[in-house]
């Protein structure tokens, strides 16, 4: 018996090198650039990361300050992106990012993106207040969607690990499992398995029950007043001047509505006739969708600047 789990053991670590080997070649998992909390709050990378997206499409990098992307050859008459995943943008080339596509739009002017995935709306603003004592942007973009507000409020759905606004005050999101992140991304096999066979063991089940049409127009409308108010508390606890929301296509109107309501500038992104700006299995922008985001800023910006 003894013999035969001794073997088991043997084996089990022979696959798992093989599996290591297999996976670091193959790239069947994209690397993923570690996290920090800053003193101000904000989470972004650790800095002078680098890593390669799946089979080695391309490669992405962390910048000196701390972001994916490159960074500005100037900081004169800077512009701030700022976004979740769509920003952060590590599923395509540099080449395909916000900044660069705007800088061939606008060479007057030097971009900055201050992305990541998971920010909300609330994140958002403050990463826009640790950017403004950063950098003194001559101007911000917020780029958003419908769940960048939803995920604001902690009162609808608490999640530890991102920023959120608990109807009076802002609380902060915590790097979850640090260690174990590290270990998990610096092992390419066991990343393999665990993204694309996830175990939600750690999810409570919880029942689904049918609920009348009523409660869920009672629950909508209450979701409603909150981000009236939290659009308020961005309004009044916020310098908003120079701060210009782009709104991601298909976004409800009536969020659009809430966000001009407070007199904020508002981009409103369109796809036209375009039947989509996402990868196939996936709800990011391509290329495409980047440089068809971008010509609409530019548009924008070139009338107002």
């Amino acid at each position: 018996m003894k013999k035969f789990l001794k073997k088991i053991v043997i084996y089990t670590i022979y696959a798992f090198i093989f599996g290591e080997i297999v996976a670091r070649v193959l790239v069947l998992s994209s690397d993923i650039p570690q996290r920090k909390l800053n003193t101000t709050g904000v989470q972004n990378f650790i800095p002078n990361q680098n890593g390669s997206w799946t089979n080695r499409s391309h490669t992405w990098q962390i910048n000196s300050e701390g972001w994916a992307g490159t960074l500005p050859e100037s900081y004169d008459n800077l512009i701030t992106i700022i976004g979740d995943s769509f920003i952060e943008n590590l599923m395509n080339p540099s080449d395909c990012h916000q900044d660069i596509l705007l800088k061939n739009d606008l060479e007057n002017h030097n971009f900055i993106e201050l992305g990541r995935s998971g920010v909300t709306l609330i994140e958002s603003m403050e990463i826009s207040k640790f950017a403004l004592k950063k950098y003194n942007p001559k101007l911000q973009l917020i780029y958003l969607g419908e769940n960048d507000f939803e995920e604001s409020i902690s009162t609808i759905k608490r999640k530890k690990d991102i920023t959120q606004w608990d109807e009076n005050e802002v609380i902060y999101g915590k790097v979850k499992a640090p260690l174990l992140k590290k270990i998990l991304y610096n092992l390419k096999f066991p990343l393999y398995l665990y993204r694309r066979f996830p175990l939600n063991i750690f999810k409570k089940k919880t029942k689904q029950h049918l609920t009348q049409k009523k409660d869920e127009t009672e629950k909508e409308l209450n979701k409603f007043i909150k981000y009236q108010k939290l659009v308020k508390f961005m309004k009044n606890n916020y310098y908003t001047t120079n701060i210009v929301f782009v709104v991601k296509p298909n976004n409800p109107a009536e969020l659009t509505k809430l966000l001009k309501n407070e007199n904020f500038n508002v981009i409103e992104l369109s796809m036209g006739e375009d039947k989509t700006w996402s990868f196939v299995d996936d709800h990011h922008w391509t290329c495409f969708g980047h440089k068809r985001a971008a010509s609409q800023v530019s548009r924008y910006l070139n009338e107002k600047l």
